[in-house]
């Protein structure tokens, strides 16, 4: 773990700033900030998206151990005031495209009002400015850190006082028409933990994906990291339609849910051809992993997914409407 700054607050207050970029050796620093991970995140919505936040916290457990290191780029900020952790952001991007986002920023409420954001925002952009990230991307709906991560650098891609940002080496909407020019053939694969940056964030910002209906309707899963990490604990698995450019044009998962085992998908509209074969064959590999059958939530009204499931084969589940079953072998 590097110190990047150091100062005294007019209180007398010691202030360290602190970058960690795995695979850290030190295992009492992997220790001591994994813990403050663990209690610090969801701490100010510990009741709102409890799946969400128990996947941030394996994700970043195993990142600090460096255990993602070979695909992805992490870099973890930590303001220490008197040794004690008071304040934290993060930035990670995949080494295959650059793409990335940026968040998991907290003051702890003990210590706001003292500018420790804006020391974190300073050194994390000069990094950034120095680094191999090309664009990271992320959301806010609150002003005051909006008009922060605009200090540092960040434009809205949509206009307005929230939404989507992102901050980049270049033209956000010129390297999504780069990156998905238009309709073509996809290979499906299994999903990687590096393409969290392009399905979560680069390809969710990208004009066209704008007001589709996500996945996680019916299973709490609601993106492709935390879909990813229930299939590290060996509850899921996940299929990427990667494009001619390399880009990940979308995914499926099938899980073991509290809603049941459950299957869904989030694809660019270019590459819907291939749509019903991603379910089938992430469905069949639910099915060969686990001996179960998931369903897949399609309502009525959701006229895409309903011709997905109808394209893949599947049949309206019993006593439903809005569940679809897929064949049978």
């Amino acid at each position: 773990m590097d110190l990047l700054l150091e100062t005294t607050q007019p209180d007398g207050a010691q202030v360290k700033i602190f970058r960690l970029v795995p695979p850290e050796k030190d295992a009492a620093v992997i220790r001591r900030m994994g813990d403050y991970l663990f209690h610090s995140l969801g701490s100010d919505n510990y009741r709102q998206e409890a799946i969400d936040i128990n996947a941030w916290r394996l994700y970043c457990l195993d990142s600090l151990a460096g255990q993602y290191s070979s695909e992805i780029v992490d870099h973890f900020y930590f303001a220490m005031v008197d040794g004690i952790p008071a304040a934290r952001l993060w930035f990670g991007f995949s080494r295959k495209t650059g793409h990335g986002n940026f968040g998991n920023v907290l003051t702890e409420p003990e210590w706001r009002q003292r500018g420790l954001m804006d020391l974190l925002l300073h050194c994390f952009r000069q990094d950034f400015a120095a680094g191999s990230a090309t664009f990271l991307c992320c959301g806010s709906g609150t002003p005051h850190a909006i008009r922060s991560y605009r200090r540092h650098g960040f434009r809205m891609l949509y206009g307005g006082e929230s939404g989507l940002m992102c901050l980049g080496k270049g033209d956000f909407f010129k390297e999504a028409a780069r990156c998905y020019p238009g309709p073509g053939a996809v290979t499906l694969r299994p999903g990687t933990i590096a393409d969290q940056f392009e399905c979560d964030r680069f390809l969710a910002c990208i004009p066209v994906m704008q007001n589709l209906p996500g996945p996680g309707a019916d299973s709490g899963i609601h993106n492709y990291r935390t879909a990813f990490q229930e299939s590290l604990s060996g509850r899921a698995c996940v299929m990427v339609a990667e494009n001619g450019t390399g880009s990940a044009a979308g995914y499926a998962f099938a899980a073991v849910t509290p809603c049941g085992d459950r299957l869904d998908l989030f694809l660019h509209p270019d590459y819907l051809p291939a749509g019903a074969e991603l379910l089938r064959q992430t469905a069949a590999e639910f099915q060969s992993r686990f001996g179960r059958t998931p369903l897949l939530a399609a309502a009525p009204e959701d006229a895409t997914r309903q011709q997905l499931a109808r394209a893949a084969g599947f049949v309206p589940a019993e006593n439903s409407l809005r569940l679809f079953r897929p064949p049978t072998k």
